[in-house]
């Protein structure tokens, strides 16, 4: 996750989290497990660019 900026994908990463890769897996199955990490980091995220921690 990261600050949005007039570039794409471009701002400061507030969190990151990686997701195992398979040989098996599809551009689909992969954004489905980005996805569902995105979810999990999104509180985390928002209290720490709100310096909440």
């Amino acid at each position: 996750m990261h600050f949005v900026t007039n570039e794409l994908d471009s701002g400061e990463i507030i969190l990151q989290q990686s997701v195992p890769i398979q040989s098996i897996d599809t551009a689909e199955s992969l954004a489905k497990k980005v996805l569902a990490q995105e979810h999990l980091l999104y509180p985390k995220a928002i209290k720490k660019a709100l310096g909440l921690r």
